[in-house]
């Protein structure tokens, strides 16, 4: 995929979310040194293979998103910290804010959540209590998870260690030359649905509603997501939950 053309076609998407064949081709025409018909056709079916583009008809394309969430300077600071302190190559962090993106009501209760190895766990703790990063609490297990409810959502921007899954998928996205690692959004609707304690406040109507945003208006690797959910040993649950509440959605994507 040329990626002059991807960026073109993302920049469109920031404005408006359908697109004419015409006009795709025009960006594609904008994009290579060399046209070619043949090209723009292959290139076409990889977009729509990629799921970066929907058929709604023989004219006109829907232009999905790519999620990259927006890094702020406390979550940089929290990276850098960490980075000269442990080994961060299983590792990832992400912020409860992200899943406001996909829903209806604006949760305000906002969390930093640090994954990394369960080894590490404890040390990644102790270390962002004595270095003062504020109210950090450890979760490995359910018995763990009382803490939520009673200190953890009445703090002020608290930060919550816990162990990574083996094969999370993750990305990196560049802030002020540091290389941060990110959950992908396969890994977010995953986690949605198996993290009864920890995302209570995105449970309901609001999980609904976040899925199916993201199923309609997103690119989405299902092969990813489902390893993930069998990772966590809810890959029938999941696919049941998918099909019960998000058939119309599905077929639309796999037509």
């Amino acid at each position: 995929m040329d990626t002059s053309f991807l960026e073109k076609i993302q920049k469109h998407s920031l404005h408006q979310k359908t697109i004419s064949l015409k006009d795709l081709q025009q960006l594609h025409q904008k994009s290579v040194v060399k046209v070619s018909e043949s090209d723009f056709f292959w290139q076409l079916q990889e977009l729509k293979q990629q799921k970066i583009v929907r058929e709604i008809d023989a004219t006109t394309y829907k232009i999905l998103s790519i999620f990259q969430p927006k890094l702020d300077a406390t979550t940089l600071v929290l990276h850098q910290h960490l980075a000269s302190r442990f080994d961060l190559t299983n590792y990832c962090i992400w912020k409860s804010g992200w899943y406001n993106q996909f829903s209806r009501h604006q949760i305000l209760q906002n969390f930093t959540v640090i994954e990394i190895e369960k080894e590490t766990t404890e040390s990644v703790f102790y270390e962002l209590k004595e270095m003062n990063f504020g109210d950090v609490f450890l979760i490995l297990n359910k018995e763990d998870e009382a803490v939520l409810d009673r200190y953890a959502f009445e703090a002020q921007n608290p930060i919550i260690i816990q162990k990574m899954i083996s094969k999370a998928p993750k990305q990196e996205i560049k802030m002020e030359n540091e290389m941060i690692s990110v959950p992908y959004l396969e890994k977010m609707l995953v986690d949605l649905f198996v993290d009864t304690a920890l995302l209570v406040a995105y449970k309901g109507a609001e999980q609904i509603q976040i899925m199916e945003n993201a199923l309609l208006n997103y690119v989405i690797d299902f092969k990813k997501m489902f390893a993930y959910a069998k990772r966590r040993g809810k890959e029938k649950q999941f696919k049941i939950f998918l099909f019960e509440n998000f058939e119309n959605e599905i077929n639309q994507i796999f037509l």
